[in-house]
């Protein structure tokens, strides 16, 4: 009998080991496709490629997405960390029904933004301010 749950026990692990690894690769090939995906094919809308220079000079780049009644509220959304400004493409229909425009970016070192890596907040607040910058550049107006 020991040697019994022994083996499910192996076996177990085993399955286990190979579900995640399929589970993995199966994420990581979505992530993927969104990753080099055109945003206009991603989204189905028109949209407009964005950057801003960073205080230290680092690229960052993002998707502007405005919304079809004349509107001068935005909305940032910012993904979580090691991810990339695909991930709030689920919360963007809600605020285009609320009359909003949308400015999806990638933080420094994810996406296509420049950097090697997060700094935990340190430059991440000064590159807020500079989207907050272009949106107030663009729209005088504009609620953020």
């Amino acid at each position: 009998m020991k040697r019994f749950f022994k083996r499910l026990f192996g076996f177990l692990i085993c399955l286990a080991v190979i579900v995640t690894g399929v589970g993995m690769y199966i994420g990581n090939r979505a992530y993927e496709e969104f990753y080099d995906a055109p945003w206009d094919q991603i989204l189905g809308i028109e949209n407009q490629p964005v950057r801003v220079n960073a205080p230290d000079g680092k690229i960052l780049r993002g998707t502007y997405i405005e919304n079809r009644r004349d509107s001068h509220k935005t909305v940032i959304l910012i993904h979580g960390l090691y991810q990339n400004r695909t991930m709030c493409l689920p919360y963007m229909d809600d605020y285009r029904r609320l009359g909003y425009n949308i400015l999806l970016i990638d933080l420094r070192g994810h996406g296509e933004s420049e950097g090697d890596h997060t700094e935990w907040g340190i430059s991440e607040v000064d590159d807020l301010l500079m989207w907050c910058q272009w949106l107030k550049n663009r729209d005088p107006q504009m609620t953020i």
